[in-house]
């Protein structure tokens, strides 16, 4: 690892047996992350940079051929609150309802979903009336949840959407509290499985 003389580090170099890299940080005036990038043995880059002032997130990917791909996320405070791709497509986290969506834009994709974070910030309900407005493309859904006394999700149906056939996953979690008591379980739960069987 190396430092700047402000204790910033720089650089991260990695040549191990199966993963051979090396990170490059910069910075802002203010010490905060601008970018971080990876360099790889056969000259291909991963690039991460980001936006503090607008809580964005940009990655881009450069493959050894010559590939470029680009992913942005759009942050609300700590959440993930969109996904852009580099097609235009903008993926909507809804985590109050517990789904994903997807609407096409035309124009500048990233101030649009900016313009939406505004105004879901102003009202919560807001990500449910834009997926009907937009027709928005549910790509993953929760449609079942059980929580345990304490609000913790101890069993949930997955329902990913992103590919012509949708997958199922039940997911199943032990929760283990620091004064010792113990909730849930990450046994398969057959009444929890056949009372979610039919959801699609």
């Amino acid at each position: 690892m190396n430092y700047n003389p402000k204790g910033q580090l720089v650089h991260i170099i990695s040549t191990g047996k199966y993963s051979e890299y090396t990170d490059t940080f910069t910075y802002y005036e203010n010490g905060m992350v601008k970018t971080i990038q990876r360099k790889y043995k056969d000259k291909s880059t991963t690039t991460t940079s980001y936006d503090h002032k607008k809580n964005v997130v940009t990655e881009t990917d450069k493959r050894a051929n010559g590939k470029i791909a680009t992913t942005t996320y759009v942050y609300n405070v700590d959440e993930l609150f969109a996904t852009i791709d580099g097609k235009n497509t903008v993926r909507f986290h809804n985590t109050y309802h517990n789904y994903d969506f997807e609407v096409q834009v035309e124009g500048d994709a990233l101030q649009y979903a900016i313009e939406k974070r505004r105004l879901f910030q102003q009202d919560e309900q807001y990500l449910g009336k834009l997926s009907k407005e937009k027709n928005g493309k549910i790509v993953f859904d929760i449609p079942a949840i059980s929580r345990n006394d304490n609000g913790d999700i101890i069993r949930q149906l997955q329902l990913d959407k992103t590919s012509k056939q949708t997958r199922r996953r039940l997911w199943f979690s032990k929760y283990v509290y620091a004064d010792g008591t113990t909730s849930g379980s990450t046994d398969y739960d057959l009444l929890f499985g056949q009372r979610v069987e039919k959801m699609k």
